[in-house]
């Protein structure tokens, strides 16, 4: 009869550690086979032999005993056992037998989740601890964690035939990582488990093609998941700039979770979770790094300024590649733009301007050349609020929005950029105005203006400015003098002494050199702006739209459409048409005709409304550019201005009419017109004394089969 020879076996956790010189040790329950070599344990893979009970691996931070692979580091469990006394910042058990391999690796207590690091062998029964988390009957881990994600997931086998979980300590984990690869045999699971109270942070990008679960994990970095991902959430959070951009093929289960999602997907499933979805496209011209063949204008890295340096971006936290040459940066504290020159390294960045200095934020992105491409980036059913951030630059081109639907009360907003023309100062005085007699005004004494210098720009009211119903106003300039600018019409509140404010202008334009055949073309495509039937939601902040000399419309609304416009500008031969029910709003606006065309300035079809809060229409003299309401259609104003117009029309079954609580926001004004207001037969204009007349040929005209004119 043969002689059978068997060697050491047992639990992975009572694996004598070091076994001798040459002893081999089998691990029945986690399929690990080991040699001694009288030091430490060598882990020998065995062929065709995969690891089919469930098993953890280990990350930790250099201050709990995480080290790097290239120092041996392996991320798996050296002992478990039972704490068998209570002692401060003391591991005792009498069941172990301790040596000096244990000295710096990672404690961890697994009833309470709490880690600490080996800094003494005291015995072979006692270790001293970094923390004192061990008490009585406490069960704890011993590991020879790893010190970083990418590292402790490229242990995980693949594929893996066994449910595996990567521990991970308290701290922040800085690192980026992709999990890719790693495929399970069979139903499965493969976890990154972060502490339970909170305390594990990954600020490195995160990018994941996999089935993987994510449990107990803070996020301040991107999370990038694409086709082939397919996460559960758990207990996790996104903070701060961090961002959830889930892509086409990509499927996030997200569990008692709070989570802001960067772009507009709908392949998102949430449990008992907040998931905050709004997010941001950037569009640049060409020269500011925009680029449409390979944009698709979402973020590429964000941070903030550590360094002022000329045409620089220094972040001493970032990581700046190559492939982020050509892209264009914008500097969020600042509302400025720049072109990505050169990478000079992992932490600095040259610029095409210099827009960055010391404690800014900014963000680097992978930007549109065109608002056209912008808009058609975004989805055709939108489940958010959504905003297309513009470049300080013209677009030449036409934009068309048609073809998006809501799924809920959100919006699309198209912004431009702030110009600051003159820098914070300072007001010594002003006045909110009075509704039938004065308009609203700023006084600032250390001034020496030109007259009307500032002129349809813009005042705005610092966010910590004194007066609380200022704070982040926009108010349009109607004219000034050396010391005071004049506004549109009343302001929320008299400016006081101190109070803060700049002078800015939005440059961002959109201007389409796009004209018809033939004046028998009168469809909406030779606008700059198109708004075709139906579409609703979309507002317009700080974007000036312009036509090339000689072209149509600058404006064409269709019927059903509707469009909020915020400190716009309208320039040239504006025809705002709407065939039935569109609706437009203007607050704070400029519409003006800056040439000597006797065309409508402004044409509202039949069944449209127009309100016009603050803003102003203006032509450019008597007898040239009218402002027409056709049948059926609904002119509101409260606190505007109508100037320099052949006449504003209000045509057969149109209404015009004053709006809100004009005592509080100022009546409405008409100057150096040839006709002020005119109603024809079956027009109606209630003006019931809000409507202030100067300098016209003659204020009002009504047809005698006219109904409802009230005169002033």
């Amino acid at each position: 009869m043969s002689n059978k020879i068997q060697i050491r076996r047992g639990l992975q956790a009572n694996l004598p550690n070091p076994l001798d010189n040459g002893e081999f040790g089998w691990c029945s329950d986690s399929g690990n086979l080991y040699i001694g070599n009288g030091t430490l344990n060598e882990n020998l893979k065995v062929a065709g032999k995969p690891i089919t009970m469930p098993f953890s691996i280990y990350a930790a931070t250099n201050a709990l005993g995480g080290r790097a692979l290239t120092t041996g580091a392996t991320g798996l469990l050296k002992r478990a056992g039972k704490s068998t006394q209570t002692l401060v910042n003391k591991l005792v058990d009498g069941a172990a037998n301790f040596d000096a391999s244990y000295l710096d690796k990672t404690v961890r207590n697994s009833i309470d989740n709490t880690w600490a690091k080996i800094t003494n062998i005291d015995s072979a029964t006692q270790l001293t601890l970094s923390a004192d988390i061990m008490a009585l009957d406490k069960d704890y881990e011993i590991a020879d964690a790893l010190d970083n994600l990418p590292e402790a997931f490229s242990q995980v086998p693949g594929p893996f035939y066994a449910d595996v979980t990567i521990l991970m300590s308290p701290g922040t984990y800085t690192a980026d990582v992709t999990f890719i690869g790693k495929t399970p045999s069979g139903n499965l699971s493969l976890t990154i488990q972060g502490d339970t109270a909170g305390g594990t942070t990954i600020s490195g990008t995160v990018n994941c093609r996999q089935r993987i679960a994510w449990k107990n994990l803070k996020f301040t970095g991107r999370i990038n998941t694409y086709y082939g991902a397919d996460i559960t959430w758990n207990s996790c959070q996104t903070q701060g700039a961090s961002k959830l951009y889930c892509y086409m093929g990509s499927a996030n289960l997200i569990q008692n979770s709070t989570v802001s999602v960067g772009n507009d997907p709908t392949n998102i499933t949430s449990v008992n979770s907040t998931i905050t979805k709004g997010y941001t496209l950037y569009a640049a011209t060409s020269a500011l790094g925009g680029d449409d063949s390979v944009a698709d204008g979402l973020p590429v890295a964000s941070g903030t300024a550590t360094s002022t340096l000329a045409n620089k971006l220094v972040d001493s936290s970032a990581g700046f590649t190559l492939s982020m040459l050509g892209k264009t940066i914008y500097n969020s504290t600042d509302d400025t733009w720049a072109k990505i020159t050169s990478i000079d390294s992992a932490t600095q960045a040259g610029l095409s301007a210099n827009i960055m200095a010391v404690g800014e934020t900014y963000t680097i992105v992978n930007a549109f050349s065109t608002v056209r491409s912008a808009l058609n980036a975004v989805p055709s059913v939108i489940n958010c609020d959504t905003d297309l951030k513009l470049s300080p630059e013209i677009f030449t081109e036409d934009v068309v929005i048609q073809g998006k639907s809501f799924s809920g009360p959100f919006r699309v907003k198209l912004k431009g950029t702030v110009s600051i023309i003159e820098a914070q100062t300072t007001a010594t005085g002003g006045s909110a105005g009075v509704w039938n007699s004065a308009q609203g005004y700023v006084d600032n004494t250390n001034k020496n203006w030109t007259a009307d210098q500032h002129k349809d720009k813009w005042a705005y009211f610092a966010p910590d400015t004194q007066t609380a119903s200022l704070r982040g106003k926009f108010y349009l300039i109607d004219s000034n003098t050396s010391t005071r600018l004049t506004f549109i019409s009343m302001i929320a509140a008299s400016p006081l002494s101190g109070e803060k404010y700049t002078i800015v202008d939005f440059p961002t334009t959109i201007k389409s050199n796009l004209a018809p055949l033939n004046s028998s073309d009168t469809t909406g495509r030779f606008a700059s702006l198109w708004i075709t039937s139906g579409q609703t939601g979309f507002e317009f902040q700080g974007v000036t739209f312009d036509k090339t000399s000689g072209a149509w419309e600058t404006l064409w609304m269709e019927a059903n459409s509707q469009a909020i416009f915020h400190n716009c500008k309208l320039n040239n031969n504006i025809w705002f048409l709407s065939r039935q029910l569109g609706n437009a709003t203007f607050n704070d606006c400029l519409l003006t005709n800056p040439g000597s065309n006797s065309r409508p300035l402004v044409s509202t079809g039949r069944g449209a409304n127009t309100l016009y809060y603050h803003s102003k229409v203006r032509g450019q003299g008597l007898g040239v550019g009218y402002h027409t309401f056709d049948g059926a259609s609904m002119m509101e104003w409260i606190g505007s201005i109508f100037e320099n117009l052949y006449y504003t029309r209000i045509s057969t079954n149109a209404i015009a009419k004053t709006t809100g609580n004009f005592s509080l926001e100022g009546a409405t004004r008409v100057r150096n017109c040839t006709v002020g207001l005119q109603a024809q037969t079956g027009g109606q204009v209630n003006m019931a004394g809000t409507v202030i007349f100067s300098g016209c040929t003659t204020n009002v005209v009504a047809d005698p089969a006219s109904y409802g004119f009230i005169a002033q």
